[in-house]
């Protein structure tokens, strides 16, 4: 029995065997979409549970933490040495043009 057969036989049926046909019909994938739906939140639930990030990973990043702090201070550091450095230059520079300025040979 074919498809088109099956739906020439119900038509041939009085309206409220019809209607009955339509309901059930109705309730059927009604029934199919929500059980779909609920699947599809139990996967969604169980997707959220996994960790996003392995045990592994996260002593990695806090590992870079580590290793960053550690570079910031020893640029902090270099910073301050050459700054220091430049400091002394000047006041070397400061100190030459002040004690040749008396002690102009003619």
């Amino acid at each position: 029995m074919s498809i088109q057969n099956k739906i020439e036989q119900i038509r041939r049926k009085p309206e409220h065997v019809r209607m009955r046909y339509a309901c059930g019909y109705a309730i059927f994938f009604t029934a199919l979409v929500v059980a779909v739906w609920f699947l599809s939140l139990a996967a969604q639930r169980d997707a959220n549970r996994e960790p996003l990030i392995s045990e592994d990973q996260k002593k990695l990043f806090e590992d870079f933490g580590t290793q960053k702090k550690s570079l910031q201070d020893t640029t902090g550091q270099m910073k301050g040495a050459l700054e220091g450095i430049k400091n002394q230059k000047n006041l070397d520079d400061v100190q030459n043009n002040i004690g040749g300025e008396g002690f102009m040979p003619e």
